[in-house]
């Protein structure tokens, strides 16, 4: 494997998922990219910890920002829902 093709792909990779702010492997759209799914799995771009960790990073801000919306919210069930997920046990 070409250690410096996939810092290429890496790089390539994790712009893309900043940009389009991509939350899951299986939401990357192959055909903007300059490289195919069967080349990310050649050169192992699934199994690197920067690229977990941006497709982590995305899907907390969204649920971050999700619930603050849901807990500023008029609506019940919303703000019933954000209990659910930031109370404790014996909140709930």
């Amino acid at each position: 494997m070409n250690l410096e093709r996939q810092k290429q792909y890496e790089e390539t990779l994790i712009s893309f998922i900043e940009k389009y702010k991509i939350c899951r492997w299986s939401h990357i759209d192959w055909q903007y990219l300059g490289f195919s799914r069967s080349t990310a799995y050649e050169y192992d771009l699934d199994k690197l910890d920067t690229i977990k960790g941006k497709l982590e990073e995305n899907r907390q801000s969204v649920v971050n920002y999700l619930l603050q919306k849901w807990i500023k919210s008029d609506n019940a069930t919303l703000q019933i829902a954000a209990m659910r997920i930031v109370a404790e046990e014996e909140d709930r």
